[in-house]
């Protein structure tokens, strides 16, 4: 019983990377994907704007363990997001109507929604009270 048991610690500190490669790192990057995944691609962009270093990593690590090819993806969609562009894919897949997709897929209509959203969301601005209006008419 010693002896299978040498053998197979032998055989294990001989061959690390095999055992990384086929045991540890897909169980750490499954649970590593499920961990940080996020409802709905719009949750997903929304949250990979405001931190799109971190979302740099997720992506790397979730390429890294199931297809290398999507590296060159999650570069490509990182250096997309720190010039503040959404990705064109991330509107594709979102939930959003078609008609909405449309829209936001042209960049002219979707900074004049930009636009708007932002003017709405601004406090109004308070004028002071002028003489017509003091004078009651």
């Amino acid at each position: 019983m010693e002896t299978v048991r040498q053998v197979v610690v032998s055989f294990l500190i001989q061959n690390w990377g095999l055992v990384m490669s086929l045991l540890i790192w897909p169980i750490l990057t499954a649970v590593l994907t499920v961990a940080l995944r996020k409802k709905t691609p719009e949750e997903w962009e929304a949250w990979a704007m405001t931190k799109p270093f971190l979302a740099f990593i997720v992506e790397v690590m979730r390429a890294l363990g199931i297809d290398t090819a999507k590296l060159l993806v999650a570069a490509h969609r990182f250096a997309q997001r720190r010039a503040g562009v959404v990705p064109p894919d991330a509107i594709r897949v979102s939930s959003l109507p078609e008609a909405v997709k449309t829209v936001l897929a042209n960049p002219e209509l979707r900074q004049v929604l930009i636009q708007a959203a932002e003017h709405l969301q601004s406090p109004p601005v308070r004028r002071p009270p002028s003489e017509v209006d003091a004078k009651g008419r």
